[in-house]
């Protein structure tokens, strides 16, 4: 049998055809095809736990971080504070003071540093207020990554004496939370616990030409409440 060559061609198209269509289901059926290309300028975002809310509002994570606070202290219970030596007299002290603390952030968590300032205490002489010089280790330690957050404290050291007065070592932890408004700019607040130890001159009555008297240490208790802000 004879095929003609019209037949021939007519055929080969037909099979050319029915291939390109089978390629084309194959590559292109829609349960089967995958992105193999992505535009250049998409980016890539990864899920990085360590961008943190404080990053996003253009804080510093680490550097040098100044706090300026005041303070009130309500006195624990009553510390003998006689007039004369191998006397009695019991009273209750408060306290009230500013401090100033320059730290440095390590990151989104700790902040430490060196703070000084000047604390008043009442009652303590025959002065209605007296006076000393605190310098302390300040280490503070944010417990999340927010704008908002709990903070630990921790103020201890030395509080010098002024016009003759001797002091002793300051201790004084506290929590609270740290408000961030803007930046690093920040509002604080702690409640806390404080024990500062004092040496306190008590003069003998019976000395009439020159001092005489007994040193002692005595170790005022109070509850704290602070209040300032951080930049």
């Amino acid at each position: 049998m004879k095929i003609s060559a019209s037949y021939l061609f007519l055929l080969m198209v037909v099979l050319q055809f029915q291939a390109s269509a089978g390629i084309n289901k194959r590559l292109y059926d829609p349960g089967e095809v995958k992105t193999l290309i992505q535009p250049l300028d998409t980016p890539q975002v990864k899920n990085d736990d360590s961008r943190s809310l404080s990053s996003k509002a253009g804080r510093k994570m680490k550097g040098y971080s100044g706090i300026v606070e005041v303070n009130y202290g309500s006195g624990v219970g009553k510390i003998n504070l006689p007039e004369y030596a191998f006397t009695e007299n019991y009273v209750q002290v408060e306290s009230f003071g500013f401090r100033w603390v320059n730290g440095y952030r390590v990151d989104e968590h700790l902040t430490f540093g060196l703070s000084l300032g000047i604390d008043g205490y009442s009652q303590l002489r025959s002065e209605m207020y007296t006076f000393y010089l605190p310098i302390a280790i300040d280490t503070r330690f944010e417990l999340i990554k927010n704008d908002f957050s709990p903070v630990i404290n921790f103020n201890g050291g030395y509080a010098a004496g002024i016009s003759g007065m001797k002091g002793g070592t300051l201790i004084n932890p506290s929590f609270g939370f740290r408000y961030y408004v803007s930046g690093n700019a920040a509002i604080l607040f702690n409640v806390g616990y404080k024990w500062q130890t004092l040496v306190l001159w008590d003069p003998d009555p019976t000395a009439a030409y020159y001092p005489i008297g007994l040193y002692r240490n005595v170790t005022s208790k109070f509850i704290t409440f602070n209040f300032g802000f951080s930049f």
